[in-house]
Parts: C-alpha cells; structure tokens; sequence
C-alpha cells in the first residue's frame, strides 16, 4: 500500500510518502494508546517506509508543488501514479488559495482514477502531531491547536486527548471535517473562548499549542503573552496553561491514517472540496460593494 499525504494550506507545502510493506503485520503490532508515550516504528523498518518534504515557500506553492510530489514519488521508487494507493489532504482551512492548489492538483493528477482520498483539516493534523509527540500529555488533558490565518485570524479546535479513542471506538464511520468541532476567532478573543471551555469541565490542564508563524509575529505573540486576562485565566481559576509550538509529524499522520484506516471517510476524486471556516477576503470585499 502507498500513501501519498499533500497540505498547501500554510506557508510550508508538505508532501509525504508511506510505503506499507506489510498492512496486516502493521495491524498486529500497532496500538492506538493514550495512556502513555507512543512508540515510533521507525522510518524505514520491515512494515513500512516514510518520506517527507517540506518546503517553506512562502505560499508559492503552485511554483514548487509538481516538482516536490516528483521527487516525493521517486524517493519511494514508484513510476507511475497509478502505484498510488490512497491519498491524504490537508484539507484547511487556511490559506483560501493555498489550499486549493494540493486540491487542484490532486484532481489533475488522478483524474478518471478510483483512488479514493482522506481529507483532514489542517488543525486535526496539528492535533495528531501534538498528541503523539508529548509524552506529558495525559489522557486528561485539554489540547488546543492553533494555527494562523490572515488579518489577526487565527483557526483552532478543542479537544480532550482521552476522548480522540472513544470516538474512533464508539461510532462507525468517522468523518474527520464533520464529527469534530473547529473555529476562527481573532487571538484578542481566544481568553474568552478558554474561560468557556474552563467554566464546562473541571481539567486544571489545558494545552494551547500554536504554529510556527505565531511565535514569528511579534504583535501577536505580544498581545498573547501580555495581556491580563492570560493571567486572570491562570490564577482565578488555577490553571496550568502550556503553550508551546509543534511542526507536522508526517509519522505521527500516517500512523493515525494506518490505525483507524478502515473508520475514517473516504471521499472520491470528484467530490473533494476545500475546509473553510470563513469567506475569502474576495467575497467579503463584493459585499462591501
């Protein structure tokens, strides 16, 4: 099995190869478990290889996204798309272009073909990363992605790590952009939206992790860190609020895709479209008119 993973949604382009060696051998060894650090196969192991590429681009993604899929391709040593098995794409939201360039893409690669395709929103890819990566996160913690939009727009979902496995084993099919909760908001805002989450559950653990292009801006990181409600929130109502920065984990995504391959939604080559949590800029300025 080949897995072909595509995310032009940020500033970074990502593209990912899995090459499954042995699916039923991967089933039989690999356990989905919360309770404690999770244990990486390795990247090129008896069950499967992994490759990744990322490209800091700047959103020039339509300049580098034919060449980076190429190179993806022959380092797995696959000559033709047709050797492609499933795809994986990040679905946004963010960048209202940069997402539907991977789209777009993927579409004119595999036209007339039957591969069958996941969409997962750019922050669930986040969320995976964050889980998977931080061995001090326990089954109990409230974990908050954040990834930056435009015009002070930040995007982010909210999730307790414990119930991401009781949801994969208590429904059917899961629909990764449908049965999950995102939402945009301006980072002046996002106190209010943490004071909500506080005031429903009694976790003293909540941890905010933000993208790479958060730190970058100095006005936001400012207007995060030094703003009085961070710590109203903190000493009110004792709170442990852990910030911190993660990158994708193409690992950790297809490992989560291997797991719960045959829960998650499949989508056909024609019926793919882009996650958007708000109108593109173009629209709201026509409503200006």
């Amino acid at each position: 099995m080949n897995i072909l993973f595509l995310d032009s949604s940020t500033e970074k382009l990502y593209a990912g190869l899995c090459k499954v060696k042995n699916f039923n051998e991967f089933n039989k060894i690999n356990k989905f478990n919360l309770e404690k650090e999770y244990k990486l196969i390795v990247k090129n192991s008896d069950l499967f290889e992994i490759y990744q590429i990322i490209i800091d681009a700047g959103f020039k993604h339509t300049e580098n996204i034919y060449e980076i899929v190429l190179n993806i391709l022959n380092l797995g040593r696959l000559d033709n798309v047709s050797d492609i098995d499933l795809v994986v794409l990040g679905a946004g939201p963010g960048s209202f272009t940069g997402i539907r360039i991977a789209y777009s893409f993927i579409k004119g690669l595999l036209v007339n073909s039957d591969i069958k395709i996941i969409e997962i929103p750019s922050i669930f890819i986040k969320f995976i990363s964050f889980v998977f990566n931080n061995g001090f996160i326990s089954e109990d913690d409230i974990i908050v992605p954040l990834i930056f939009g435009k015009k002070k727009k930040f995007y982010g979902m909210i999730q307790r790590a414990k119930d991401l496995e009781k949801i994969f084993k208590e429904k059917g099919e899961i629909n990764l952009i449908k049965d999950f909760y995102y939402f945009d908001f301006e980072i002046k805002n996002i106190f209010s939206i943490l004071k909500d989450v506080i005031d429903k559950d009694n976790n003293k653990n909540i941890k905010l992790f933000f993208d790479s292009e958060f730190n970058q801006n100095e006005e936001f990181y400012n207007e995060f860190y030094k703003n009085k409600n961070l710590l109203l929130i903190q000493e009110e109502k004792n709170i442990n609020l852990y910030t911190s920065k993660i990158e994708v984990d193409l690992e950790r995504v297809f490992l989560f895709v291997l797991t719960y391959l045959n829960k998650i939604f499949k989508n056909s080559i024609d019926k793919i479209e882009p996650f958007y949590l708000r109108e593109p800029d173009a629209y709201e300025n026509l409503k200006k008119l």
